[in-house]
């Protein structure tokens, strides 16, 4: 069993040292995404800030693209490369893990702190077999079912979100791609 980072990024220069600092010695191997989505506001559809290279220095698995991702669930499938019985942690690359990493691992929130305070998100989960994501961008499944989300919290960790300190350009963006509720298939 391999305990996996995942990140998807795109242009995450300004936090994804920070990020890929806090998890590198805690976990086994850490996957990198690089890419826009379609919808997601954009004129190159992949990092131009320095984002990549960062990314090769803490990893050799860093997936990219020469054109725009299909969907945000399609780019999060992209880093779903492990085993049975490996466990993912997703992390964003303006996200700063903090706190241990220890057994047990399965299926687990993850608690994260936004300027608004603490949230939950289904984040750190076991592979099996014919596991995707579907229907909404944090949607897990498993062959044609859905797994529950009511998982309990990591006990040992949480992420900080940088979010809140993204630049007014970024946030309204991200805003933008969320409104259109464009993560489905």
């Amino acid at each position: 069993m391999r305990l996996i980072a995942c990140y998807n990024i795109y242009n995450e220069a300004q936090y994804l040292e920070e990020s890929l600092k806090s998890i590198r010695d805690k976990v086994d191997l850490i996957v990198v995404v690089d890419g826009a989505y379609k919808k997601f506001p954009h004129k190159i559809p992949w990092s131009t800030d320095g984002s990549l290279e960062i990314a090769r220095r803490y990893t050799p698995y860093v997936i990219e693209r020469d054109r725009a991702w299909e969907s945000e669930i399609a780019k999060r499938n992209a880093y779903l490369i492990g085993s049975v019985g490996d466990i993912y942690l997703v992390i964003d690359g303006h996200e700063i893990w903090s706190g241990d990493l220890t057994p047990p691992f399965g299926n687990y929130r993850i608690k994260w702190k936004l300027s608004d305070g603490w949230h939950e998100a289904f984040r750190m989960f076991k592979h099996k077999l014919g596991i995707h994501y579907q229907q909404f961008h944090y949607s897990i499944w498993i062959g044609n079912k859905c797994l529950d989300q009511d998982f309990p919290l990591y006990p040992h960790g949480y992420l900080i979100h940088k979010y809140p300190d993204y630049p007014k350009e970024r946030q309204e963006a991200r805003k933008k791609y969320y409104s259109l509720e464009s993560f489905d298939n």
